[in-house]
């Protein structure tokens, strides 16, 4: 049986957003960054109770006509992929 996990963003600064779009993104962020978990495993490189300080999650281009969803899935494959480093 597997192990739950809990993970706890404490703070996700973004800017150049709209602030009326912050609880659609964090919601997308959620989703997404669980949904990458499940298919892709939670990384080797971490043990019961590692604290993470801060991760850096770079940047990504995005158009005007990205949507809070889109958004999101972007900002959880960041999160993800600072996981694994």
């Amino acid at each position: 049986m597997k192990q739950p996990i809990e993970i706890n963003i404490q703070e996700l600064i973004l800017h150049g957003f709209p602030p009326a779009d912050r609880y659609k993104i964090a919601e997308a962020v959620r989703s997404e960054l669980a949904r990458m978990i499940v298919d892709k495993g939670f990384p080797q490189n971490l043990s019961q109770g590692t604290e993470i300080p801060s991760i850096d999650g770079g940047s990504f281009n995005m158009s005007k006509n990205m949507n809070a969803q889109t958004i999101g899935n972007h900002i959880a494959r960041s999160v993800y992929g600072g996981l694994t480093k």
